[in-house]
């Protein structure tokens, strides 16, 4: 397969296709956006509303269970949100503060129980050197793939 990549022109190595198109974007496209903290932090403290509510709810008359539903999809929302701003956050394009950055990122992953210097290995190294091909675990949607850790949270 080696050989089929070397001798096609028009196929390009994953690290040569990323030198290329970063060469191709303006430079602003890398500068930080420290605004996506915000949308961070008011998603933490709605989860932490949440759960103050939530924790009150025994306490409640029978009628006002219908309050689970709305609060349970807004509080499962504000956790996929945060798990995307953790993602942004360690990837730099947050701050360059690497430390804050794994700091807060920390908050984001910890109801992922996956510290940041883990996540990263596991993005960065196994993700990232081989996004869009087969074998990529963020790919395991596809059926025609390499058997990957990722083929686990095929619905």
């Amino acid at each position: 397969m080696e050989d089929e990549k070397n001798c096609d022109p028009n196929k390009m190595d994953q690290l040569d296709h990323v030198r290329t198109l970063r060469a191709a974007l303006p430079k602003e496209a890398f500068v930080p956006n420290s605004s996506k903290l915000t949308i961070l932090w008011i998603n933490l403290l709605i989860l932490i509303s949440g759960w103050t509510i939530a924790r009150e709810f025994d306490q409640w008359s029978i009628s006002w269970l219908w309050l689970y539903l709305p609060l349970a999809i807004i509080m499962g929302n504000s956790i996929i949100v945060l798990l995307f701003s953790s993602h942004d956050l360690l990837h730099g394009s947050v701050i360059k503060n690497s430390r804050l950055g794994h700091f807060i990122g920390l908050i984001g992953l910890s109801l992922l129980w996956m510290p940041p210097t883990l996540w990263k290995v596991i993005h960065n190294h196994k993700h990232h050197a081989q996004t869009n091909s087969l074998d990529d675990p963020d790919r395991s949607y596809l059926f025609l793939q390499a058997k990957t850790w990722g083929n686990g949270f095929r619905i």
